[in-house]
């Protein structure tokens, strides 16, 4: 049976936003913007390091504070202060991860965090207004409190995983450690880099000095558009599925490649996610409903098998002609329109299908919201799968508005 789209469009554009953080850019990047920091000299660098890297576990690639433009770099002054005092007290700072990747692209810098060779309980004593917390992955972080301000959260380095060690390609750690503990402490910056997940997100800041560090070819992979998982996908993904998930995100937001190794992990090691549980599948999945970059996120949860496997709902209409119509228009023109507001992104995939189970009933929230729940718990996807309430009644707004 065809699926009739009468949703309106227009009015469905009109509930957009534009929020911006270093994790969420308002558009994707493309190579023209990526190609300001990679001057000619510059690539020499990236180009001879990633040579060595084809035959080295690891080789720092280190690329001076005089060769690129600092003010990149403009980094929010409560981020500043803190490192200021971490550095006073004798210790290094490196800003890391997203940040470092997202000031190169030529984004703003609004959320900072940095690695330290401080350990967690001298941070608390060498920044006030600190506290250690127990992250959900089971890190232990400092994290700087500014009011309504955006916090810092500050992490000592790594050594390397326990179950990385011994593996193909991952070089010994002169931390020992014992049984599965991953709380282990490292002074060495290369140790650390091999708890991250993407190249691209394995970069360095150095604070002190203004040089940029990569130990992963992360340069050379963000230059040409690519996702690379940090180390053998076969031995991260079983571990920390959320690198899985966060592979196909990044890929999406930017339009990435995924490279063929890191490919073939993900589809071999998708039935792995489950064991994140409802919510920390959608926790994951529905950051990419914000990204910007509608389109390819649909193209890619499709053929990574992300829909089919958790957004039950769809079952009946994902490999339809008149769904995939509507889905590839409406992504397109929330696109046009560089919607990131995850109600409006996120109730767009649904629509059609709440559409076919409203029959006759009067569309508002209360009525919208009854249905909804009714089609997650008959399709299952609410095991598999669990939106926030917040979310799903901002959906029905939405459908109750633009209906």
């Amino acid at each position: 049976m065809g699926i009739a789209i009468v949703f309106a469009l227009p009015v469905f554009f009109t509930s957009c936003g534009t929020a911006d953080s270093a994790d969420n850019p308002v558009n994707p990047v493309n190579p023209e913007q990526r190609a300001g920091f990679f001057s000619s000299a510059i690539n020499k660098l990236i180009d001879d390091n990633f040579e060595q890297l084809k035959t080295k576990s690891w080789a720092e690639l280190r690329i001076p504070a005089d060769m690129f433009d600092q003010t990149a770099f403009a980094i929010p002054a409560n981020a500043a202060s803190d490192m200021k005092c971490v550095i006073k007290a004798g210790y290094k700072t490196f800003i890391n991860g997203g940040s470092v990747r997202d000031a190169i692209m030529g984004k703003p810098a609004n959320d900072v965090d940095f690695t330290t060779d401080a350990l967690p309980d001298q941070l608390v004593a060498i920044v006030p207004n600190t506290k250690l917390f127990k992250a959900p992955n089971g890190y232990l972080v400092a994290q700087a409190w500014h009011g309504d301000k955006e916090c810092t959260d500050m992490g000592t380095m790594r050594a390397i995983y326990w179950f990385m060690r011994g593996k193909p390609g991952i070089p010994e750690s002169s931390f020992p450690v014992t049984g599965n503990d991953i709380n282990v402490y490292s002074n060495n910056l290369w140790e650390d880099s091999y708890t991250r997940d993407l190249t691209i997100n394995a970069l360095y800041y150095d604070y002190q000095t203004g040089d940029i560090l990569d130990f992963h070819g992360g340069l050379h992979d963000l230059r040409e558009g690519i996702i690379r998982t940090v180390i053998d996908p076969d031995v991260m993904f079983p571990h920390s599925p959320t690198d899985l998930l966060r592979a196909v995100r990044f890929a999406a937001r930017y339009n990435y490649t995924i490279e063929p190794v890191t490919d073939a992990g993900i589809r071999k090691h998708l039935p792995e996610c489950d064991v994140l549980g409802a919510g920390g599948i959608a926790y994951h999945l529905i950051k990419g409903f914000h990204d910007g970059n509608m389109s390819v996120t649909y193209r890619l949860y499709k053929e990574y098998g992300f829909l089919g496997r958790y957004f039950l709902m769809l079952k009946d209409v994902l490999d339809t002609k008149e769904y995939e119509d509507y889905i590839v228009k409406t992504y397109a023109g929330l696109d046009e329109q560089q919607c990131k507001d995850t109600p409006t992104t996120l109730g767009a995939l649904f629509l059609p299908v709440i559409q076919k189970a409203m029959g006759d009933k009067e569309w508002t929230e209360e009525n919208l919201l009854k249905v909804f729940k009714e089609l997650e718990e008959s399709s299952g996807q609410n095991k598999y799968f669990e939106i926030k309430d917040d979310i799903k009644a901002d959906m029905c707004r939405i459908w109750a508005r633009a209906h």
